[in-house]
């Protein structure tokens, strides 16, 4: 097989390289995962406190509101230590209030994943607390007001 492989590269000009192995494809899946840096923080729009998500390479930055930033939490609280797929979970975040468009579920939950230290983590396509229920409430309670310093910032900037 490697040798058809290598007759394919020397007629389209490039070099063969042997496939991954599957330990090596997991971690390279796995750093592109952590390569792609996000900032958070939560900011005043209106009369009203959002959480924006800044990524690397893209243009737009996403922000998700506080109620459906709750709703999300009611979500996983659901979810809790076994876990849900995305699927059951989003609609768990609509049966909570939270908006329509998916997006804000997954700005929540990278947050919740990537924002400081793990609250939930995502294994065999399940979402899943990593407290118990009531523990993770309150733990992504303090995650969003931990961003809230920096609307003291901007309003002494104005």
């Amino acid at each position: 097989m490697m040798e058809g492989l290598n007759e394919l590269a020397q007629f389209r000009g490039v070099a063969a390289r042997p496939a991954a192995s599957p330990t090596e494809a997991a971690a390279r899946s796995a750093r592109r995962r952590t390569d792609t840096k996000a900032r958070y923080e939560v900011r005043v729009r209106g009369e009203e406190e959002v959480l924006i998500e800044t990524r690397v390479g893209s243009g737009n930055p996403s922000s998700v509101s506080r109620s459906d930033y709750d709703a999300a939490i009611v979500a996983m609280v659901i979810a809790g230590e076994e876990g849900q797929k995305f699927d059951d979970l989003l609609a768990n975040f609509h049966a909570a209030g939270g908006g329509e468009e998916p997006y804000r579920l997954r700005v929540v939950l990278r947050f919740w994943r990537l924002g400081g230290p793990p609250l939930i983590t995502r294994r065999s396509a399940r979402y899943a607390t990593l407290l118990p229920p009531q523990l993770f409430a309150a733990a992504a309670d303090a995650f969003w007001h931990r961003q809230r310093p920096r609307i003291s910032d901007q309003s002494s900037a104005a």
